[in-house]
């Protein structure tokens, strides 16, 4: 992920502020939704891959009840100024999520 768009760079800071998962050993953000949401999470997946084979899909369990969802990953390089600048602006140094004035303003 070298080269990222500025829509795939503004779906990646955003949806850190939300629903996305940041790991930072293994240097890769995840994207999921429930059923209800295949539509977004489609067009999200399709912002950075032009086939399927990345999207899958799994059961959860929350309440007794088990659930579909659908996920994804994009893996970024520890030399990416897009990693670099999430682990910079969007995590203290104990690894807690803070969020800094300079990654609001690159929204």
């Amino acid at each position: 992920m070298n080269n990222v768009s500025l829509s795939q760079k503004q779906i990646i800071l955003g949806g850190l502020l939300g629903d996305s998962s940041f790991y930072k050993e293994k240097k890769y953000i995840s994207f999921s939704q429930s059923e209800k949401q295949l539509d977004y999470i489609k067009w999200k997946y399709y912002m950075f891959y032009k086939d399927d084979k990345h999207l899958h899909k799994t059961y959860n369990t929350w309440n007794n009840q088990k659930y579909l969802r659908y996920y994804f990953y994009c893996y970024l390089h520890s030399n990416d100024e897009l990693y670099s600048f999430i682990v910079k602006n969007l995590y203290s140094n104990e690894g807690r999520k803070k969020i800094s004035l300079k990654y609001l303003k690159e929204l």
